[in-house]
C-alpha cells in the first residue's frame, strides 16, 4: 500500500513507478494530467522488461498490446507501461492439487 495508508501516491512514488524525474511528475499535476485516486496494479514494467521475462522481442509484446492478449497505460508522454501483476500469474509454477 502506498506511503499515506489511503491508496493514493505520493508524487516521489508516482515518479518511481513511471521511471521519471519528481519535477516531472509535479508538471504532469499542474498540467492536470494526473488523475487524483488512479493507482496502478503494483509496479509498471516497460515493453523491454515484459519481452525479457518471456524470452520474446519488444516487438511482440507491442503486437500482443494491439491485438487485447496484454493491457497497457500510458504515460503522459505516450509510452506504454504495463501492470507486474497480468504477468505474475503466468510466470508462477502452477501449484498441485
Amino acid at each position: 500500500m502506498p506511503a499515506d495508508g489511503k491508496g493514493l501516491l505520493a508524487p516521489g512514488e508516482v515518479a518511481l513507478i513511471f521511471r521519471v524525474d519528481p519535477r516531472t511528475v509535479a508538471n504532469w499535476a499542474r498540467a492536470g494530467l494526473l488523475i487524483a485516486g488512479a493507482t496502478a496494479a503494483g509496479p509498471l514494467l516497460t515493453p523491454a522488461e515484459v519481452a525479457w521475462m518471456f524470452q520474446v522481442d519488444a516487438q511482440t509484446v507491442l503486437r500482443w498490446d494491439a491485438t487485447g492478449k496484454v493491457t497497457s497505460v500510458r504515460t503522459p508522454g505516450g509510452i506504454r507501461r504495463y501492470a507486474e501483476s497480468q504477468f505474475t500469474a503466468l510466470l508462477a509454477p502452477e501449484v498441485a492439487a
